[in-house]
């Protein structure tokens, strides 16, 4: 199966897509990184949602890991739309500026699109068994709600 690339630049306009959609009259900063071996995208914002409701829609377009026990980045893979794909951005980072009341995010339509299916299964076959999928869900399982 082939695995489309999204660039970090194109990952960084679905995430504010996601949260317009999300939290239609909050001002979100979204801004894309690009570096040597790798790339991160920015969010920031003022008021409005906490981190935590923001960071469970985000986190869906992380496209890496990190396994400090064997001091290992891996890829994580999604699917859009029904087809395979690679976020550009390793990490989302979030800065929330002025805590602001809290907020209940909208359903989002974009967001829906988007499923984490695997990561590169290193960790596991290095015998640390980190797995960057369960993990995830596992977090925003126990500390999060998802809007969709």
């Amino acid at each position: 199966m082939t695995i489309k690339h999204i660039s970090c630049v194109a990952t960084a306009k679905l995430v504010r897509q996601v949260l317009k959609e999300s939290f239609p009259s909050v001002k979100f900063w979204v801004k894309s990184h690009r570096y040597a071996n790798g790339a991160s995208i920015q969010v920031a914002w003022n008021g409005g949602p906490y981190l935590q409701q923001v960071a469970p829609i985000t986190n869906k377009f992380k496209g890496a890991y990190f396994d400090g026990l064997i001091d290992y980045q891996g890829s994580v893979y999604h699917m859009l739309d029904g087809e395979m794909v690679s976020f550009g951005a390793d990490y989302v980072m979030l800065a929330h500026m002025n805590i602001g009341p809290g907020m209940e995010p909208r359903p989002s339509k974009t967001a829906g699109r988007v499923f984490i299916t695997h990561d590169d299964g290193y960790s596991r076959a290095a015998g640390s068994g980190f797995n960057a999928v369960t993990e995830r869900v596992a977090h925003n399982a126990a500390d999060d709600w998802i809007p969709f």
